[in-house]
């Protein structure tokens, strides 16, 4: 019998400075991790990732792989409103 896959879109958390709030990142993947899911959608469908810089798309990436590893699939979207920059991030 098939087994599906679900994946979540995980929200991107923000400090009170406009900072990747990295703890409450790890956070918001481990309590989603808890209830069952499978993967993760990072940077694609929420709307922020418009808005994130280069380094924070990449923080963001660099987050979900050391949470995740063996334990959930993630696709990171590498959207941006600049080719290049939608080229570096599917590089990354």
């Amino acid at each position: 019998m098939y087994k599906a896959t679900y994946y979540c879109p995980i929200v991107t958390c923000f400090d009170g400075e406009r900072n990747i709030d990295v703890p409450a990142q790890k956070n918001a993947y481990e309590y989603v991790m808890a209830g069952g899911i499978q993967g993760f959608v990072v940077m694609g469908s929420l709307g922020e990732f418009f808005s994130l810089s280069m380094d924070q798309k990449k923080q963001m990436a660099d987050i979900a792989a050391e949470v995740c590893k063996g334990r959930a699939k993630t696709i990171v979207g590498c959207g941006s409103t600049r080719i290049e920059d939608t080229v570096e991030l599917a590089d990354y």
